[in-house]
């Protein structure tokens, strides 16, 4: 598409190209804003790739959820072996604060 413009240096109007992909084209011939944008194109290799990623976040949470909870339920059922190896700790940590 061809518009003219006033061409200071050669003082004449000279054509001014646009190309068809200029995102302002439409808004100069037609004086208005665009509001709207030209949606993505979704190959199937981009849905191959979201759908491995969702999987991926979904083992991990899987998997970390899986260590969290065995955590909590060694903490559960062995908590004589934990607060002796945690004693020392606690009682450090309340000798400070009374003193």
């Amino acid at each position: 598409m061809t518009n003219w413009a006033w061409d200071e240096k050669k003082n004449r109007r000279s054509p001014v190209v646009t190309l068809v992909g200029d995102k302002n084209m439409s808004e100069k011939v037609l004086e208005v804003p665009v509001l709207v944008e030209i949606p993505a194109i979704v190959t199937p290799a981009d849905i191959k790739k979201v759908m491995r990623r969702r999987l991926i976040h979904a083992f991990l949470l899987v998997a970390l959820s899986g260590v969290y909870l065995s955590g909590i339920f060694y903490l559960y059922h062995k908590q004589s072996i934990v607060l002796r190896l945690l004693d020392p700790v606690i009682e450090k940590i309340a000798e400070r604060a009374a003193g």
